[in-house]
């Protein structure tokens, strides 16, 4: 994929990240944390890393980490955030690999532009999105990611045809040069999928 001189679409497995801005409410980012967990009959697009903006307070995160937990998720976080709220340490290869279960990792950044890096280097590039009520914000991810497809205040949760729920549903994403998207000749040729939430 590296070395191609034409699109290439590669299989993407997981790892898809949520950016809890600094305007992002705990309500909204429970939500679609626990609802992106939700496929049937396997969760596709779920969200297994947080990027915590780092004006929100120890006491957010530590309902944040109550909630999920009584969900039955495993948390790890980045030492910083590991040692005050109890958690296993996440390890440096966990922020580019897959979990593919209800694991969640939580690490701080200190901006929108640090989040959109760390994504864009990290993440599997097919489904991230983040939890904000600024429009500018919004506006600054869906710019600078280059994700297959964003969701602005909205679980990632890929939805099945239910008239077929067993059929095996990959995760694919064209990620040569700027164009991204899900496979079709007429997507294909558009950049990006952007999903809005309320």
């Amino acid at each position: 994929m590296q070395l191609a001189s034409v699109p290439v679409i590669p299989s993407r497995m997981g790892n898809c990240y949520l950016y809890w801005s600094a305007s992002g409410s705990l309500d909204k980012v429970c939500h679609m944390i626990i609802d992106s967990h939700l496929g049937t009959p396997d969760a596709v697009n779920r969200i297994e890393k947080v990027l915590v903006h780092e004006s929100h307070s120890d006491n957010l995160l530590t309902r944040l980490c109550n909630r999920l937990q009584e969900e039955g998720f495993e948390l790890k976080a980045e030492s910083v955030i590991a040692e005050k709220h109890g958690l296993e340490t996440a390890e440096p290869l966990d922020w580019g690999s897959a979990y593919l279960n209800k694991t969640i990792a939580f690490k701080l950044v200190p901006d929108s532009k640090a989040a959109i890096t760390w994504i864009n280097t990290h993440s599997s590039g097919h489904a991230d999105s983040i939890a904000t009520s600024d429009y500018a914000d919004s506006r600054l991810f869906t710019a600078g990611c280059s994700s297959a497809a964003l969701y602005i205040n909205a679980s990632p949760r890929f939805v099945r045809n239910a008239k077929h729920t067993g059929e095996i549903a990959l995760g694919v994403s064209e990620r040569k040069g700027t164009t991204g998207g899900l496979i079709g000749m007429g997507i294909m040729r558009e950049r990006q999928r952007i999903f809005h939430g309320s």
